[in-house]
């Protein structure tokens, strides 16, 4: 079996299918993957062998926009760039089913075009258009309207351009999001996803991939004995000083530790006087720090939500874009953790929040969505829907 996979050159896009790729090795599949340098190390790590993307992909895509329609229309005109050569390579090396990322429509487009079966690997929830109505999310639909025309005609210009020179249609901004190919294949649990009724067999819900913590680090026995607060907004837009410095006020006395994982964009010393209670890193083991906290200040990304759930780990979320607002809503619909409102929450709204997190039962809740994570089947079940499709094709080409 031949299998290429069309990435997204995001990391938290392509974590989830490192011990998919490994998986379908270890049966015995070729498995080809389309990246960024980036994040080809993984990637070969993972037993696949990387074919490069032009130059610039990835710097279009650091920092992603902001709105559905800029997202849209962003992804219309990659796949407009990348086309060609994803033809070019299929063509020269037709593989019995291609995989892509939910936002790598390139990939599903070029295997419309050639007729092979495709496979979408979907890191966030799986996109509908009523997958939240809440009052917020309304909000934020209507300002992205009132402020993406501009968005709008790029994507109306770069989807008439593909439909003229490839005769394949990319679709609104729902379905270049969304991505669906003839299968789905979904890194959450269906009790997870919003509005997961609306779909049927078509789609696979394979729950968290499940990484090896590894080996213990020794920075971790710095913290010593006690609860530890764990405070991280992620890797793209984690240029937040004043909020670090207001979860380190909100947290100063607190018994245990505060541990905040800044990055590499924010100096230290822009977060004043440090409380004798709390460690600052530019990055930590985060599997091995979830092991040991009772309490995660997060961004609300899906990757860093999802094994907060499967260590049973309540949340106080501050979401900063993208997918962010949904994700922490849907967490706080569920009452594994609470939202914190506004721009600049101060140190008293963090305090609060937590406490009331704390205090209530998120902690159970948290531990009964990990537990429908977990139980998803993983990598192996990823495995079996990607190869379920290409012997459909391979047997299929036989007859032929």
């Amino acid at each position: 079996m031949r299998v290429a996979f069309f990435h997204l050159p995001v990391p938290g896009h392509v974590n989830p299918t490192l011990p998919v790729m490994a998986e379908l090795r270890r049966r015995g599949a070729e498995v080809l993957a389309f990246a960024d340098p980036s994040i080809a190390g993984p990637i070969e790590q993972s037993g696949a062998t990387v074919v490069l993307y032009p130059p610039g992909i990835q710097e279009q895509t650091d920092p992603p926009p902001r709105g559905v329609l800029a997202v849209g229309a962003l992804l219309a005109e990659i796949s407009e760039e990348l086309l060609p050569f994803a033809l070019e390579h299929l063509r020269a090396e037709p593989p019995d089913v291609v995989v892509c990322d939910s936002m790598a429509p390139w990939g599903r487009m070029a295997a419309e075009v050639l007729g092979l079966p495709c496979v979408t690997s979907s890191a966030i929830f799986t996109v509908h258009g009523r997958m939240d109505r809440s009052p917020q999310a309304t909000a934020e639909m209507l300002r992205d309207v009132a402020t993406g025309v501009g968005a709008m005609r790029r994507l109306h210009e770069a989807r008439r351009r593909i439909r003229r020179d490839f005769g394949v249609d990319p679709g609104d901004p729902i379905r270049i999001i969304s991505n669906r190919a003839d299968r789905t294949v979904v890194f959450t649990s269906r009790a997870f996803q919003p509005g997961a009724d609306r779909f049927g067999d078509e789609v696979r819900f394979v729950g968290a991939p499940l990484r090896d913590p590894g080996p213990p680090d020794p920075f971790l026995d710095e913290l010593g004995d006690g609860p530890l607060i764990y405070v991280s907004l992620g890797t793209l837009f984690n240029d937040r000083a004043p909020f670090l410095r207001a979860c380190l006020e909100a947290f100063a006395d607190e018994p245990g530790h505060v541990l905040l994982s800044i990055g590499n964009r924010v100096d230290p010393g822009a977060l004043g006087q440090i409380p004798a209670n709390a460690m600052i890193r530019p990055s930590v083991p985060q599997l091995q720090v979830l092991e040991r906290a009772r309490l995660f200040v997060t961004h609300g990304g899906i990757n860093s939500v999802s094994e907060a759930l499967v260590y049973g780990v309540p949340m106080v979320l501050f979401p900063q874009t993208a997918d962010q607002p949904l994700i922490a809503r849907r967490v706080a619909a569920l009452g594994a953790g609470r939202l914190l409102r506004g721009r600049d929450p101060d140190a008293g709204q963090i305090a609060s929040t937590a406490r009331s997190v704390l205090a209530g039962d998120a902690a159970a809740r948290a531990a009964a969505l990990g537990a429908s994570l977990r139980d998803g089947g993983g990598a192996p079940a990823a495995a079996d829907e990607i190869l379920a499709a290409g012997a459909t094709y391979a047997a299929r080409k036989t007859v032929v």
